[in-house]
């Protein structure tokens, strides 16, 4: 999320990127590390990383989310919400 290698990609294409907040990047941060990078599934932060992400999705009408961080999908997946879920390293692996 510091880095901009997305937010350029989609902005070729007219595509805005919303990129969470500092608050809130904290708090992802906190999820991913240790927890996630270690392949430890909390419930309470899926519930977390939902809310998040559902705010952003109501307060700027979001058509899907990026899952940029390649621990993210050991706890996300397409299901869990009702828009497109990008999941980025299932997109990688596929293009290689």
């Amino acid at each position: 999320m510091q880095n901009d290698f997305y937010k350029k990609a989609f902005e070729k294409n007219n595509i805005e990127c919303i990129v969470p907040g500092n608050k809130e990047k904290e708090i992802l941060q906190k999820i991913i590390f240790p927890n996630l990078e270690n392949g430890i599934v909390n419930e309470a932060d899926k519930l977390m990383f939902k809310e998040i992400c559902n705010k952003i999705i109501m307060e700027n009408n979001v058509d899907g989310i990026i899952l940029g961080c390649t621990e993210l999908p050991l706890m996300i997946n397409k299901n869990d919400f009702d828009i497109i879920v990008l999941n980025t390293m299932e997109i990688h692996i596929k293009s290689i």
